[in-house]
């Protein structure tokens, strides 16, 4: 899994799709985050997303192994996406 720490208005970027994630505020144990993707794109909480799975029957897996199987896509970039130490791609 990739863990990264993020402070208020710092953001983590996802894929060729651009998506952005950005801490907006941190209060507690409460993280308020903003997302910015492609307006095609649907973007739920988990509990949601896995609500509107279920009512159309198609949560196949468990939610640790849908969660696992995105974690690993998004922590393993290819050589192309990874900077080199010399500021080339």
């Amino acid at each position: 899994m990739l863990v990264l720490s993020r402070n208020v208005n710092e953001s983590i970027i996802l894929g060729r799709e651009l998506i952005t994630i950005r801490v907006l505020e941190i209060s507690g144990q409460t993280v308020r985050l903003g997302i910015e993707a492609p307006s095609e794109l649907s973007v739920h909480r988990e509990e949601i997303y896995d609500k509107i799975q279920s009512q159309e029957g198609r949560l196949s897996k468990p939610p640790q192994a849908k969660k696992e199987c995105v974690v690993r896509t998004i922590s393993e970039p290819s050589l192309g996406d990874v900077e080199q130490s010399d500021g080339n791609k």
